[in-house]
């Protein structure tokens, strides 16, 4: 799957409009932040999410400029399914995180819906750094998120959930203070 001669650099409109589609909740974000915006909170993972943020950029950069030549176009239906079912499921968590629902299941959604759409573009389109940027930076998320959410749970019983700086580029929670709420 992988000989240097099968790629070249080229343009991919199609990574590019996955990326910009998983980035709109983003955008929205940035501008408009949620009530309770966990997702702001200082990063207990900063390598961790330094790494995740790297490969990131790799992975973008490869999903739109690196072109196998021998990709199949259109790509095969149940991928193309795949990724609209991930980002449907993507966009329904950012509902559910803008509508109060902080939860670990909405939180690990948030990072792996995105990843795992970005896994089977790649898979489709034969491009193997970007598949391997694509697992790296999931590993990294997962991995940060884990930390978060255990770190979370030993330190307290409230079920509030913090975490960093992992999904696309807008984690990095500096200039911005946890907020704690009594417990009830």
């Amino acid at each position: 799957m992988f000989k240097t001669g099968n790629y070249k650099i080229g343009f991919d409109i199609w990574g590019l409009t996955l990326f910009l589609a998983i980035m709109l909740p983003n955008f929205i974000w940035f501008a408009v932040p949620a009530v309770n915006d966990v997702l702001r909170n200082k990063s207990v993972t900063p390598l961790v999410d330094m790494i995740a943020s790297v490969f990131q950029a790799v992975m973008v950069v490869a999903l739109c400029v690196i072109v196998n030549k021998y990709c199949q176009k259109p790509m095969k239906k149940v991928l193309f399914r795949g990724i609209v079912i991930l980002l449907v499921l993507y966009y329904i968590g950012w509902c559910l995180y803008y509508a109060g629902n902080i939860n670990p299941a909405v939180i690990l959604d948030l990072s792996i819906a995105p990843c795992l759409a970005f896994l089977l573009f790649s898979i489709s389109r034969k491009n193997v750094v970007a598949l391997l940027s694509a697992s790296i930076f999931m590993l990294c998320g997962l991995l940060g998120h884990g930390i978060r959410i255990s770190s979370q749970t030993n330190q307290n019983s409230c079920g509030h959930l913090t975490t960093g700086s992992h999904v696309f580029f807008h984690r990095s929670g500096k200039g911005t203070q946890q907020k704690e709420t009594p417990e009830t």
